[in-house]
């Protein structure tokens, strides 16, 4: 019994710090049952039970992406909707990135907070399906301007961490989705990187 499992791991681990052992679990029986797990998962207080649809919904839109998005639309509003459906968008966009854009942009664009969200993980799940990846790729992939405002941030930062020369130039090609405060946050990392 699956939630007998849960439970055990729960006494061994109350903290939730064995991330690998709960991924493990949550993923397995999700594949064995997904209604199953996806209503325990959202039943379980806030962090742990996230942290749960999260792996859920992410291995369910693996098998059958229809029934996973069918859930999640179950769920009504509020933070496990939420995370479903980031997980839902993120999984999908690592095959298929404009399908990934068409769902965000329908169900999250009304809201800039929960859409800059979801391009913050469709860019993670870029990178991870590209091995690194360039995040400059992902940008390019973008077709909207309400994507790329949404996006440009995570990518700027990106670039920023791994070369400030780098996310200068990048900068100055795409001045139109900057904010003011963009380019003196690269000048400081820049001047903190070449002392």
């Amino acid at each position: 019994n699956a939630a007998a499992y849960v439970e055990a791991l729960g006494k061994a681990d109350p903290k939730g710090n064995r991330k690998l052992e709960w991924q493990a679990l949550w993923r397995r029986w999700a594949t064995l049952d997904p209604v199953g797990s996806a209503r325990y998962a959202s039943g379980l207080p806030e962090e742990l039970g996230q942290f749960a649809i999260d792996m859920v919904i992410n291995k369910w839109t693996e098998t059958d992406p229809g029934a996973a998005y069918d859930y999640i639309a179950s769920l009504g509003d509020g933070d496990f909707h939420d995370t479903a459906l980031y997980s839902y968008i993120g999984r999908v966009g690592t095959s298929d990135l404009d399908a990934a854009l068409t769902i965000a942009d329908r169900a999250l664009k009304s809201n800039p907070e929960e859409y800059n969200r979801s391009m913050q993980r469709l860019h993670g799940e870029f990178l991870f399906a590209n091995q690194g990846g360039d995040s400059r790729e992902f940008f390019k992939l973008l077709k909207s301007d309400e994507a790329k405002n949404a996006a440009f941030g995570h990518v700027l930062f990106r670039l920023m961490y791994h070369s400030p020369d780098q996310a200068g130039d990048w900068l100055v090609e795409q001045r139109c989705y900057a904010s003011d405060g963009a380019g003196i946050e690269v000048a400081r990392r820049k001047n903190g990187a070449n002392p």
